[in-house]
């Protein structure tokens, strides 16, 4: 299973979601960026990175919330740098 992983969650699908959280909030800056990041998790990654192993783990996976949580910092440092 790590292989299939590494394959699913690279560096190419972490800009996209970094992206896609960036994208989102400058359409919704109303909403919290944290839930902005967690969107774009869903929507970027395979459910193998998320929903399968918060199932295996019956629980929200310290995985999926550890790259939500990476997502989220490389958009803030984003958006403070461009400011």
């Amino acid at each position: 299973m790590a292989h299939e992983l590494s394959d699913a969650m690279n560096n190419e699908k972490i800009e996209v979601a970094v992206v896609c959280t960036l994208w989102l909030h400058s359409r919704q800056r109303e909403t919290p960026l944290r839930s902005l990041a967690w969107r774009a998790v869903e929507e970027t990654f395979c459910l193998c990175v998320t929903e399968v192993v918060d199932a295996v783990e019956r629980r929200l996976s310290a995985m999926h919330a550890a790259l939500v949580c990476g997502i989220l910092h490389r958009a803030e440092k984003r958006l403070v740098d461009s400011a």
